[in-house]
């Protein structure tokens, strides 16, 4: 059947279309589109002209020669307020978008998919899936010596292709102690649930507080020493600086209200400037 639409290629006049954005049909697989601002953009411009994709019957992808390609660019045509998808080469009689940018896009992001469903196989021959889990949902779920170091052996096996039998052995043990480090999770939230912020920041205050740990690491001015304390109340205080106390001991004195913080779910008021006795 003969074309007779104003898009077929005898028919095309070049600055009459503007470009809005690129398309990538190529990749189908088990992840979301990780293109989703190219989308965005397409879907926005759309909404803003209230115009409709051509509706002519082309046969492939491509709009204006019929084609069929992976690499697509969306076109405006204001005179009809239609859009047209084209391939590369229709697009480069049209002008538009930096084809070479958007390919290397496409390419790194699909390697990038590559490497994960790898490593995500791998973890299944292995029994381990669930420290895909834990690895996906780093950003979301609390922190844990164990989430932590699950996610770090897994995104060595992403970046590298594997890991060694010991680090498969040493991941099958973090994944198997998971339940007994969510059951700790959960109880230190339901306890710090009752902790609430106390005074006003920039006040000085008298606290009468139980110190319930103590940690250290080293900076460049010297040891630098953290202090978790409650009061009679429940509610949470964070002391780090010099060390004034050890586990279990009884501190009162006067301490700066330096701020309000929030760990894990857990209203935390951070003190500073101790002067005790």
């Amino acid at each position: 059947m003969t074309r007779t639409d104003i898009h077929r290629p005898s028919a095309i006049i070049p600055e009459d279309y503007d470009f809005v954005g690129f398309r990538y049909d190529g990749y189908s697989g088990m992840f979301a589109d990780r293109h989703e601002d190219n989308r965005r953009e397409i879907v926005a411009h759309i909404v803003r002209t209230g115009g409709k994709y051509a509706s002519h019957n082309h046969g492939g992808s491509c709009h204006v020669c019929g084609a069929n390609a992976s690499y697509l660019g969306i076109f405006h045509h204001p005179k009809t307020n239609t859009y047209i998808c084209t391939g590369e080469d229709c697009a480069d009689k049209l002008s538009g978008g930096d084809w070479d940018a958007f390919r290397k896009r496409i390419q790194s992001a699909n390697e990038r998919i590559a490497r994960d469903e790898r490593a995500m196989t791998f973890l299944a021959n292995e029994g381990l899936s669930e420290a895909w889990g834990v690895y996906d949902d780093a950003i979301a779920a609390p922190a844990s010596y164990e989430r932590d170091t699950i996610g770090n052996i897994v995104g060595n096996l992403v970046q590298w292709g594997s890991i060694s039998a010991k680090q498969i052995a040493f991941l099958r043990k973090l994944v198997d102690a998971l339940p007994t480090v969510q059951g700790k999770l959960d109880a230190r939230k339901a306890e710090g649930a009752k902790s609430k912020h106390v005074g006003t920041i920039g006040d000085r205050n008298t606290f009468h507080l139980t110190v319930t740990f103590v940690a250290s690491y080293d900076t460049a001015f010297g040891t630098m020493y953290v202090h978790g304390m409650t009061d009679d109340d429940g509610n949470v205080y964070i002391y780090k600086g010099k060390n004034i106390a050890s586990k279990g001991d009884t501190v009162v004195g006067k301490f700066t209200i330096k701020d309000h913080g929030v760990r894990e779910g857990v209203n935390q008021t951070i003190l500073s400037h101790p002067r005790l006795g």
